[in-house]
């Protein structure tokens, strides 16, 4: 059996070859009728201008791209593209239900049997224009030591027009900002973008302006001490001991020459005169700066406050035990002519009074270079800086004699 097949093979080849080469030459020169079916073919919409006059927005729901089955000799329909089939829709011609016919345009010779889809569908809207405000949304930061005021955008406003349905969707229209390493002010121009509830861009929209421009005014920002010069004087009777700031340092911002020329504020223009208990001072720091410089993001006041006491006395009394003798000369003795107490009165802050005690002051006297006999020696003690003797220093009667042993006589031994 397979003898039979491969028997004389080439030959049986040839002929099949022929065969289909004889075929070919009969088909291509017969040129039989042969369909085809031909997509993505766009059709083309004339007469929109009868809809658009109108102020109404086309919405094409179906048809703006088709696909058609034609018939024809098989050497015209073989080499057919979507270019070759013309589709045409005419806006004028709508129904009622929003359906316009689509006609069709092919070579002679070409038959169309179908089209899918057959009728354009379209929507009607009404359109309509809004004014919004253009905002701005800021992309980067400026270099360090640097801040950004708020943008000024001119124009302000944009005029958009487009269906209602488009129009309900506008959230925002914002321009974009970079400011990223800047130094100094800054003027760009960017193309306002219409944005919906997702942040997407909403597109097929007319606008009035396409490009805005947009000033940035660059600051530079410090921070500065505050500084107080307020003295101690109070009403009279009381002093001020202390005070306080609620903040001291301030974060100032300005033009670079301005802002580098100051480095702290002073709080002095304040009346103290009748302040007689601790009391809290609002000051506005804005008053204390200078022309062109402003605080930056920080409290416009600060509280001060003054801690006040009364200006009070204290006596002391010394008795003779407490009262140190010195630079008693050589073979003398020593003795007070009245065994009496002495008042000394200090004034000054309760706190300072309180550590003016006997040990502090030292109470003593001096008798150096005295002689034998009765003397008025002054009350030497030490009065510290912070507080005011208001009373006399005290004298005291003091007698010095030969010692006992220096009164003998050596013949009496």
């Amino acid at each position: 059996m397979v003898e039979k097949i491969t028997n004389n093979l080439w030959w049986k080849l040839l002929s099949i070859i022929l065969a289909f080469l004889i075929w070919l030459i009969v088909v291509n020169y017969e040129d039989p009728m042969t369909t085809r079916i031909i997509t993505d073919i766009s059709v083309e919409k004339i007469n929109e201008e009868a809809i658009t006059s109108e102020m109404k927005a086309i919405e094409y729901r179906e048809g703006e791209s088709i696909s058609v089955r034609v018939r024809g000799k098989r050497s015209v329909v073989d080499r057919m593209t979507n270019r070759d089939v013309y589709a045409y829709a005419d806006l004028e011609k709508k129904s009622i239900t929003g359906a316009i016919d689509i006609q069709i345009e092919v070579a002679d010779g070409v038959t169309v049997l179908d089209k899918m889809p057959s009728v354009m569908m379209v929507d009607l809207e009404n359109i309509i224009t809004v004014q919004k405000e253009i905002q701005y949304y800021m992309e980067g930061e400026p270099n360090e030591n640097y801040v950004y005021l708020d943008p000024v955008i001119s124009p302000n406003n944009i005029e958009i027009q487009g269906p209602e349905s488009k129009i309900g969707l506008i959230k925002s229209v914002l321009v974009p900002v970079n400011i990223e390493g800047v130094t100094r002010d800054v003027t760009l121009y960017s193309t306002p973008q219409v944005i919906d509830d997702n942040n997407n861009i909403i597109r097929g929209l007319d606008k009035n302006i396409t490009q805005v421009q947009i000033q940035v005014p660059i600051d530079k920002v410090k921070s500065i001490d505050i500084l107080t010069n307020i003295g101690d004087l109070a009403a009279e009777g009381f002093e001020i001991v202390g005070l306080s700031l609620s903040q001291e340092q301030l974060r100032v911002r300005g033009d670079e020459a301005d802002v580098d020329a100051i480095n702290n504020v002073t709080i002095s223009d304040i009346d103290v005169s009748d302040l007689t208990m601790t009391t809290t001072v609002s000051v506005d720091l804005v008053d204390l700066l200078p022309s062109g410089v402003f605080i930056h993001n920080d409290i416009q006041t600060v509280e001060l406050v003054l801690q006040v006491e009364p200006i009070v006395e204290k006596t002391i009394e010394i008795n003779s035990g407490d009262i140190t003798l010195r630079s008693l000369p050589e073979n003398m003795q020593f003795n007070y002519i009245d065994e009496t107490s002495y008042e000394v009165t200090f004034r000054g802050l309760q706190t300072q009074l309180d550590e003016v005690t006997i040990d502090r002051i030292s109470p003593n006297i001096n008798v150096d270079n005295l002689t034998e006999g009765i003397h008025d020696v002054e009350l030497n003690f030490f009065v510290p800086s912070n507080v005011e003797l208001v009373s006399e220093r005290p004298t005291i009667a003091i007698e010095l004699s030969q010692s006992v042993e220096e009164e003998l006589n050596p013949d009496d031994q």
